[in-house]
């Protein structure tokens, strides 16, 4: 698959998806009016939320279909230029539901990674990273990348090649959730990583 036709594909599941989780989000601000939610209001709505979104995965699972897309197409985007997935991540810039949904797969990757070792779900993990651009909550990114970088070296991954390829090929563009590019965060993580690992005393 070229860079044209992940594009493509990709801004088309942002749209879809922005549609598909609609009467989800109708249902979670039903509960906001309230001044105050108490801890079993809060219960409620997860509850209430969570049956919404099995009855929308049952009649149409097109979560499972994005996730399988990531799945079956992260060496192509492995392949792809800067520019080329610049211009892929700028498609559905500020489609905060859809980047919602590239962070959950992230954590799937996390998962899959700790359960089995392997590392094609450290590789997904970062290009779902690189995709999701750090467009939420600056902390969630750095500690899902944090987590990947661990889960990889604990079974015997070395994550510093693939970080630097995943940087090299991420948004130079400064992300809505943080103050540096996201191929900047992955690079001075590295750094900051290879600098401990120089400087860190030797027992005895």
């Amino acid at each position: 698959m070229n860079s044209d036709e992940f594009l493509t594909q990709i801004k088309t599941h942002a749209d879809q998806y922005s549609i598909w989780i609609e009467p989800i989000n109708r249902l979670r601000k039903s509960f906001v009016p309230k001044k105050y939610l108490s801890y079993n209001d809060l219960k409620h709505m997860e509850l209430a939320v969570d049956e919404a979104e099995a009855k929308q995965k049952a009649a149409h699972d097109l979560p499972s279909k994005i996730f399988d897309f990531i799945d079956e197409n992260y060496v192509d985007y492995l392949g792809f230029t800067q520019d080329e997935c610049e211009t892929i991540i700028a498609s559905f810039y500020g489609n905060l539901d859809f980047e919602i949904l590239l962070f959950r797969y992230t954590n799937r990757a996390i998962e899959e990674l700790e359960l089995t070792g392997e590392k094609v779900w450290f590789l997904r993990g970062l290009v779902s990273s690189s995709l999701e651009n750090c467009g939420l909550d600056y902390r969630d990114f750095f500690g899902a990348l944090s987590d990947l970088f661990q889960s990889a070296k604990k079974h015997g991954v070395n994550p510093i090649d693939s970080f630097r390829q995943v940087a090299a090929i991420s948004s130079r563009d400064k992300p809505r959730g943080y103050k540096t590019s996201v191929s900047k965060i992955m690079m001075d993580y590295v750094h900051d990583v290879e600098y401990r690992d120089k400087y860190r005393p030797t027992k005895g």
